[in-house]
């Protein structure tokens, strides 16, 4: 259980100090926002502009207003519609490619993060980590009709068996249970095995993506309550954030300038335009927000590593053995390298040789004395 909190932590800590990485992102993300995100925002902003509805609607939700706009801009919304959704996709592959280079980045705190590092860490796992969608989507969708079977036996109960005498609290945390307890299997049975086997790509170099999303369904269940308790921690950060940007919002008066130092008192009071202030603020959550998405991830590096190291039993006939004595690696003799030896024993060989073939021959001999039985041995 502890083990939660101090990967939350551990998580701030890299978000705050990995500021590069969450640039990185935001800079990405900008980009690919203004390639997909315009072309929607400029459709949305043809169909409210001459609508004189609009403000009425924004104050108070008016479903008539909402049929005779989809009426009147089928065409527009159709076009928006498909837009969006290639926005949507686009968006889920922007995530999976930068995923790659934040876990690159958490991975090996000594590695350098610069632009070259992280994006070419994006490119090396981007496939992986796509190929880990596939079991993902194949469990999701037995959750799915899971689910539904749930929905409809507890139907069955209520309306059926129990004749609709159960009370409305009674069916209120019945539902209740039943959608956090499918909540809580979506959560580790998908999420969470899809990220360790995206971990376990980067950390251990394992590339088989089913193999590694087995291994982290098995890991999610070791491990329940902890991971559990981190997910809620780490969910609770954006919307805690997207709580304190709305409010922000609905405190920005669209048609008054902004004074933020007027309460101050001070001479300098400048007026800031609401529509920049509304994009500042804006920009500033997405900002918090990728900073919120590496804290999950470096806290979920965190528990990875504590438990996956932790579950590793060593050999307990190695537990208790006598460590090996250290051997010191012998010190090499002095002498010519291998090949200039070799030639030289080859060199003393051919001379032995020669020398024996010349014991062989016969020795000369030659009197020199007045005696003829007197003989020197001539060694010239």
């Amino acid at each position: 259980m502890l083990l939660a909190p101090k990967a939350f932590l551990v998580g701030v800590w890299r978000a705050i100090t990995g500021v590069k990485s969450v640039v990185l992102l935001y800079v990405a993300n900008l980009l690919f926002a203004a390639i997909v995100a315009v072309p929607v925002y400029h459709l949305a902003g043809e169909v409210l502009a001459p609508s004189t509805g609009t403000r009425p609607f924004l104050a108070a939700f008016d479903a008539a207003f909402v049929a005779d706009l989809f009426r009147n801009h089928a065409e527009t919304f159709d076009a928006a519609g498909k837009a969006a959704l290639v926005g949507a996709i686009f968006t889920v592959l922007a995530t999976v490619f930068l995923s790659g280079g934040v876990l690159a980045s958490l991975a090996d705190p000594r590695r350098p993060v610069n632009f070259m590092t992280f994006f070419s860490a994006c490119g090396r796992h981007v496939f992986p980590f796509l190929r880990v969608l596939v079991p993902a989507a194949v469990v999701l969708a037995i959750l799915v009709w899971l689910n539904g079977l749930a929905s409809s036996g507890l139907t069955a109960l209520f309306v059926d068996t129990l004749e609709r005498s159960a009370s409305a609290a009674t069916l209120f945390w019945t539902l209740t249970a039943k959608t956090a307890f499918f909540l809580a299997l979506f959560v580790l049975l998908v999420v969470l095995p899809v990220w360790f086997a995206r971990i376990r790509c980067v950390v251990d170099d394992e590339r088989g993506m089913l193999a590694g999303y087995l291994r982290g369904i098995a890991f999610s269940l070791r491990n329940p309550i902890s991971l559990l308790v981190f997910f809620a921690l780490a969910s609770a950060v954006p919307i805690v954030l997207l709580g304190v940007s709305d409010f922000l919002l609905r405190r920005i008066d669209p048609g008054a300038p902004l004074h933020p130092l007027a309460s101050f008192g001070w001479d300098f009071d400048p007026a800031i335009d609401p529509d920049v202030a509304v994009l500042v603020l804006q920009q500033a959550t997405i900002f918090f927000l990728l900073g919120a998405f590496v804290l999950r991830t470096a806290g979920l590096v965190t528990i990875y590593r504590a438990r996956a190291d932790a579950g590793r039993e060593p050999d307990p006939e190695l537990v208790y053995a006598d460590p090996a004595p250290v051997v010191d690696a012998p010190k090499p003799r002095r002498g010519p390298p291998p090949s200039t030896r070799g030639a030289a024993l080859l060199l003393l060989v051919a001379a032995l040789a020669l020398a024996a073939a010349r014991a062989e021959e016969p020795l000369p001999v030659a009197p020199t004395g007045p005696f003829a039985n007197e003989y020197v041995i001539d060694v010239r």
